[in-house]
């Protein structure tokens, strides 16, 4: 059983795909559409205007997914697959270069000491029958 967020998603795709042109429409196979059919959500309310640009309109991060796997399979040819593939391959290496700057040992320990730098020395400041009564023991060793 598919999640309420997942059908969602099958519906808006479905959406999309129903304001397309018919060249686009004719190139996904008919049984993946079957699939999309049986898995749409019947709660989905029809909201895509074909006037406002689609990227705009897209409420999902699945529906993005879900309409990347369509356009790899089935409207890309091999350049733009093989330039999508290359793509993908560079934002990996982009967001795992990225994770290791920031979960690195060193970098952790350096934090560390960052943080322990700029902690704030609290003074405590003295209760108000403290200072009359320092007062009055400077009076009395001063005579």
């Amino acid at each position: 059983m598919l999640s309420v967020e997942y059908k969602n998603s099958v519906s808006e795709v479905l959406d999309i795909i129903n304001n397309m042109e018919e060249i686009y429409k004719k190139k996904i196979s008919q049984k993946f559409m079957q699939f999309l059919q049986k898995n749409k959500s019947d709660a989905y309310t029809n909201h895509i205007n074909p006037e406002i640009e689609i990227n705009r309109q897209i409420q999902g991060k699945k529906t993005r997914e879900i309409l990347a796997i369509i356009a790899y399979n089935y409207w890309y040819n091999d350049t733009e697959r093989e330039n999508y593939k290359r793509q993908l391959k560079k934002n990996e290496e982009e967001r795992q270069a990225e994770l290791q700057q920031k979960y690195n040992a060193d970098n952790l320990f350096k934090r560390q000491e960052e943080v322990e730098e700029q902690q704030m020395i609290i003074v405590e400041e003295k209760k108000w029958y403290m200072k009359i009564f320092d007062k009055i023991k400077k009076i009395f060793r001063i005579k």
